[in-house]
């Protein structure tokens, strides 16, 4: 399974938030295909989140019901077990389009505020842990 995950940012990312997600894609190698990109540009952004077939689309949304570790890894292994072939998450500032869609799945990080390359790094992380749960 691919996951990619897209994180909407303005400004450049700080380095230690791309050291901890490189780290992590290291780490999820054996896993899964998995890429973090980030865009600054918002009609690159706006291209990036019309849904595709095949594609599960999540967007990050903070609020108080937010996925622990084992759900991630009971999320992963329904994903996999269903035939998807691609997950996309769309993390950061405008995730307004995704919202609007009646076919859109929100998933929530945590009840606070975040930067948007904090998403990035948490949603790796939570992966990360989601797979060695998955794989024991």
């Amino acid at each position: 399974m691919k996951i990619e995950i897209n994180v909407r940012l303005d400004e450049k990312v700080p380095g230690f938030y791309k050291d901890a997600v490189d780290e992590y894609l290291k780490r999820l190698g054996p896993y899964c295909q998995i890429s973090c990109k980030y865009i600054r540009k918002k009609k690159q952004w706006d291209k990036m989140v019309i849904p595709t077939d095949g594609c599960l689309d999540l967007y990050v949304k903070e609020g108080k019901h937010s996925v622990s570790s084992e759900e991630w890894s009971r999320q992963i292994t329904g994903w996999e077990d269903s035939g998807i072939r691609t997950v996309r998450i769309f993390a950061g500032e405008e995730i307004a389009e995704g919202e609007d869609r009646d076919d859109a799945q929100m998933i929530c990080l945590s009840s606070l505020s975040m930067h948007p390359a904090m998403q990035g790094m948490i949603l790796c992380e939570q992966i990360y842990r989601g797979y060695r749960i998955k794989n024991h």
